[in-house]
């Protein structure tokens, strides 16, 4: 099956020539270049890495070596932009897009993760539909939240990226889902599926190896390889990717290419339903069966304003996606 990873720029080595990136596993289909800042004030040729917000030592014609490297051997490279650190509060589409065009990347993905969670759902079209205008023949992805596609329950996050893909999914060749740092009793599974029900393009579910950045849980081999293998039967064009290539651990990025890598895709995609349990975490369970039904709208426990507006909300997304 392909395999996607996220490579950390500010961990890339220096190097006059012959860089680390260039040198990633034969095994991966892509890379993405993590991460590059809305708020770039990057221009047109200007070709350094000065106000791009990615933390590459080495030079800019460098960088583009390895990355021309990478095309040789038909990977594809894409700008990320954004990530915990870096928010949409203010962006500039063309930055991204100018920088995309002077490393000769494939594309850019918008790894949207607003401090208001759900409050800011309405921003995601917006800033797919600003993207896509820029950059009109190169690849677009998302990069949802684990619970971004659940439906709101008064969660911060949860739901948060429904309205975008429901909006200006048509416009995403690919949507990769953060299946991590939500917790020991998340259903990566479970997760993939509540985006089936929003958007219909490919879907690469996303991996943590080590110990994951909130909530306690590691990834081990058997979880990678049911997760992977449910990936590829759901849809053959699904993908995985990790986060990150370079990131330390025992069941390590490497461990995890090899288990990916021998996932073989020839097999008839599957459709299932998934029920969703209410909690902040989003606990859910997915069963197979023959048909993807709309989710109910949650009940909820509080009747303040706002889980009404949740509620309204909710039926508003799932009147459109009638």
């Amino acid at each position: 099956m392909k395999i996607g990873v996220f490579f950390q720029t500010w961990s890339s080595h220096w190097a006059s020539s012959n860089l680390d990136l260039g040198e990633i596993s034969t095994e991966v289909d892509r890379v993405y270049l993590a991460f590059a800042s809305p708020q770039s004030t990057y221009t047109l040729g200007q070709k350094t890495f000065s106000g791009t917000g990615m933390d590459f030592s080495s030079d800019f014609g460098v960088v583009k070596n390895a990355i021309d490297k990478l095309h040789m051997r038909n990977v594809e490279v894409i700008v990320s932009v954004g990530g915990a650190t870096y928010p949409f509060d203010h962006y500039n589409a063309q930055a991204a897009a100018d920088l995309c065009t002077d490393l000769n990347c494939d594309g850019i993905d918008l790894d949207w993760e607003p401090v208001g969670g759900f409050q800011e759902a309405a921003q995601l079209a917006l800033i797919i539909q600003d993207y896509k205008n820029v950059i009109p023949t190169k690849k677009l992805f998302v990069t949802g939240w684990s619970t971004g596609a659940f439906p709101p329950n008064g969660d911060a996050y949860q739901g948060m990226n429904i309205y975008g893909l429901v909006q200006k999914g048509g416009l995403v060749d690919g949507v990769n889902i953060m299946a991590y740092d939500a917790g020991t009793q998340y259903d990566p599974k479970a997760a993939l599926l509540a985006y089936r029900k929003i958007y219909n393009g490919p879907i690469s579910l996303g991996f943590q190896v080590g110990q994951q950045s909130w909530g306690g849980a590691v990834l081990t081999q058997e979880q990678a390889d049911d997760w992977a293998r449910f990936t590829i039967e759901e849809n053959p064009n699904n993908s995985v990717f990790i986060w990150s290539y370079q990131k330390p651990a025992d069941f390590d990025a490497q461990d995890l290419i090899v288990i990916a890598d021998n996932i073989n895709p020839t097999v008839t995609a599957t459709t299932a339903t998934v029920t969703i349990v209410e909690t902040t975490t989003a606990t859910a369970t997915a069963t197979a069966t023959t048909s993807i039904p709309f989710p109910t709208i949650p009940t909820l426990e509080s009747s303040s304003i706002t889980n009404y507006i949740h509620i309204i909300f909710y039926v508003i997304l799932l009147i459109n996606m009638r």
